[in-house]
């Protein structure tokens, strides 16, 4: 079930950082696409500090 965590959790890593290079070069959808971004990287964090797997 960790490992299952672990995958969810980086599968929001990978959603954010492609939001964030979309987010490069559009202009007010850049900013909507980063706060996007920002909210899968603090679901990923919050998953990974749920689970345990997070670094400190």
């Amino acid at each position: 079930m960790r490992l299952i965590r672990a995958y969810h959790a980086m599968a929001h890593v990978r959603l954010a950082v492609g939001l964030l290079h979309l987010s490069l070069g559009f202009g007010w959808l850049g900013e909507w696409l980063w706060h996007q971004a920002k909210g899968q990287m603090d679901r990923a964090a919050e998953i990974a500090t749920r689970t345990g797997i997070a670094r400190q």
